[in-house]
């Protein structure tokens, strides 16, 4: 695989880790109290639309190769966003 092309793979894993964590988060805040069987079905529609929407731009951009270190941009994003969002809750909660 090119470089360049490996290179488009991690900023997107990362960055799509980013947002799908964000994306995460908010559905879990706007769902809190709402009845179960909400909480259930429309944690499972964000759930296969993240993973179906990852896996679909990162065939078209890779054509269709798939690397380990692809995952752990995906979860490193996922961790940034997570300190990130604990930071910013802090520092504004003040």
């Amino acid at each position: 695989m090119i470089l360049s092309v490996q290179i488009s793979g991690l900023f997107f894993s990362l960055l799509y880790g980013f947002l799908y964590s964000l994306f995460v988060s908010l559905n879990h805040k706007m769902i809190y109290e709402t009845k179960k069987y909400i909480k259930i079905a429309s944690s499972l529609v964000i759930i296969l639309i993240g993973v179906l929407g990852y896996f679909i731009i990162l065939k078209n951009i890779t054509s269709g190769a798939f690397h380990v270190y692809f995952v752990f941009a995906l979860l490193l994003g996922s961790f940034l966003e997570s300190t990130l969002y604990r930071y910013l809750a802090k520092k504004f909660k003040k």
